[in-house]
């Protein structure tokens, strides 16, 4: 007869299975901190490139007038992209990298769940290979279960990895909307984007290229202001309209619209201050 188990016998496989499960697990929460580094430093790398070629495209090129941007977005850059050195002008005050943690409610499965998190977020120059992008590793509870949500887009490429309690890997839902678009919700936190040369108005971009980020129309009125952001890995055009406080000359939204979106998109901004 074939050999069985006795009752210690089982006992002690038991809590040998369930050692080596627990340490597995362990091991998978250590290796979080270490891939959510990873991805930030692989951000951190291509602005760092950018830096240290000392922008070449942007010195090759004559850059446009702050003076030449829509009224209520040149209101708006005066407003936040304010020095204590008044010998800087907001083309100096460019910033390219922010990181930054956040509180607040997620929205999922028609409720609202609290979050905690840590975004870095890129700019863009006018190298027509640097690309905007973020990183934002977020923790999560949902339904009483603690999680772990890694969202990326570096060099064009966006990810998405969930896991229950930091351990358990859970299906991988991928973005509906383009990963660009969580960037741009984000552009405040980056004022300088929309400033020269990462933003100009569209009679200035006569450069194929090098062409900036993103152009302007010439017609606007005292709060809004419209224009049109290039997916530089997709060659998708989004046309946005912002919309201003003509009080406090803060940016209350930003609408997109593109053929590639099934509605258009609407990101708002409410209760902050400078």
């Amino acid at each position: 007869q074939p050999p069985k188990l006795s009752r210690r016998g089982k006992v002690d496989l038991f809590l040998i299975v369930t050692g080596a499960l627990g340490s597995w697990l362990y091991l998978r929460d250590s290796d979080w901190d270490r891939d959510a580094w990873h991805e930030k430093e692989k951000l951190l790398d291509t602005a760092l490139m950018v830096m240290q070629e000392g922008d070449g495209a942007t010195k090759s090129r004559p850059e446009a007038s702050h003076d030449e941007l829509p009224i209520p977005l040149r209101k708006y850059l005066d407003t936040v992209m304010t020095s204590d050195d008044s010998s800087k002008t907001i083309q100096e005050e460019r910033v390219q990298v922010v990181s930054v943690d956040q509180t607040g409610m997620f929205f999922a499965s028609q409720q609202w769940y609290p979050f905690h998190s840590n975004l870095l977020t890129k700019t863009a120059s006018l190298h027509q290979d640097d690309l905007p992008g973020f990183v934002w590793e977020a923790a999560v509870t949902i339904m009483s279960m603690p999680n772990r949500v890694l969202e990326t887009y570096i060099n064009g490429q966006g990810s998405i990895t969930t896991k229950a309690w930091g351990k358990v890997p859970l299906i991988q839902v991928e973005e509906e909307e383009p990963y660009i678009l969580f960037w741009l919700a984000m552009v405040p936190l980056i004022p300088s984007t929309f400033a020269p040369p990462n933003s100009e108005r569209l009679e200035s971009s006569n450069n194929t290229s090098q062409q900036p980020l993103i152009t302007w129309n010439s017609v606007h009125d005292l709060s809004t202001c419209s224009g049109s952001m290039v997916d530089r890995t997709t060659n998708e055009r989004f046309e946005m309209k912002l919309q201003f406080d003509p009080t406090t000359h803060l940016m209350q939204s930003i609408k997109v619209t593109s053929p590639c979106l099934p509605y258009p998109w609407q990101v708002q901004y409410s209760n902050y201050q400078v």
